[in-house]
């Protein structure tokens, strides 16, 4: 008897040898659905089940085959193990597994969990909406695409895409600029997040590519421009998850404190010879920036610079910082809210 391929896309709770025979009958991957993460992470950090562990490391990869045999199964060979989680879990059920020395942390599968964000708490507005029918059929024309990409003349399957020439000097410079954040990274663990930052870009971009071109192409410029954005915001978020354990904030703490002597808004520039404590270099300037931009003390705008094609960024504060800084001046009102949320 021969046992006809199944089709899927999705796949929920299952054990890894049943999700690598699943695999093997699709082998541009699956998405598995948990809605706790923490009880998937629970079972991959017990010692028994290093195998499965392994398994989770080489499908975030995508790159790498995988096989196993037993006598009890049929084997299974997976050419190109390719698999992602959809999940949520709760902060602190996350917290000790970010901690350094916990378990297999140290193996690098958290930092492969590279779309992970800690958004605020969502307070509902009571507001209506009716859907938008019209982005939902573009998202469905979207998916189709991808399920259905066309092969290459030569049946090459993966099919690679490479940059476009322009493209991969801006990728080539972007990596530079990207390995000297992460060497200067005090949290191990976001040194190793961000140094698998280069084959997050390259994958959203070609994401982004093939969605707005439907087109096996090279990748231009302005997909990768767009990929590089989108990481930028990840950044921030992964920041704030990793500083639920690592506190690397003495930087922010001290731009924080200085910030009623800026002018509103403020360039980087502004403060670069004040010669405030924790603040000398660049790295811990940038650093500063990005963590009070995370916790919402500021807001980055990129301007252009007159008669330039160049933009600077510029840092507008919290109006509630201005109205705790009349406070300092002037005691007798009330003192305001707190301007930031976690510290």
């Amino acid at each position: 008897l021969f046992r006809s391929a199944e089709r899927r896309f999705i796949a929920h709770e299952t054990t890894v040898e049943k999700l690598a025979c699943l695999m093997q009958d699709n082998p541009n991957g699956l998405l598995t659905i948990r809605d706790e993460v923490s009880g998937l992470l629970a079972m991959l950090d017990r010692d028994e089940k290093a195998t499965d562990r392994a398994f989770y490391l080489q499908m975030f990869n995508g790159n790498q085959s995988y096989s196993y045999d037993r006598i009890t199964r049929e084997s299974v060979n997976i050419p190109h193990c390719v698999g992602s989680i959809l999940g949520g879990i709760q902060p602190a059920v996350l917290k000790p597994y970010l901690m350094a020395g916990k378990g297999k942390s140290e193996d690098g599968l958290l930092q492969r969990i590279q779309l992970i964000v800690y958004p605020d708490a969502v307070i509902s507005t009571g507001v209506d909406e009716s859907p938008d029918l019209q982005a939902k059929a573009r998202l469905t024309e979207i998916f189709k695409y991808f399920a259905n990409l066309p092969e290459t003349a030569d049946g090459e399957t993966p099919q690679t895409v490479s940059f476009t020439y322009e493209a991969q000097q801006i990728f080539y410079e972007w990596e530079s600029e990207n390995a000297g954040k992460a060497r200067a990274e005090q949290n191990p663990a976001m040194d190793a997040h961000l140094s698998k930052y280069p084959a997050l870009i390259a994958s959203l971009a070609l994401i982004i590519h093939l969605a707005d071109n439907r087109e096996i192409t090279p990748v231009n410029e302005l997909s990768l421009l767009k990929a590089i954005e989108l990481t930028k915001y990840l950044e921030t978020h992964a920041r704030r998850i990793y500083g639920l354990v690592f506190k690397t904030d003495k930087p922010a703490r001290a731009l924080a404190d200085n910030l009623h002597k800026l002018n509103n808004p403020f360039t980087a520039s502004d403060f670069k010879n004040k010669g405030w404590a924790g603040l000398a270099t660049k790295e811990t300037r940038t650093e500063a920036l990005a963590v009070l931009v995370a916790r919402g003390y500021i807001a980055k705008v990129n301007k252009t610079v007159k008669n330039s094609n160049r933009s600077i960024a510029v840092y507008y504060k919290n109006v509630l910082l201005e109205e705790e800084s009349k406070y300092r001046n002037n005691p007798t009102p009330s003192p305001p809210h707190p301007p930031l949320g976690r510290s």
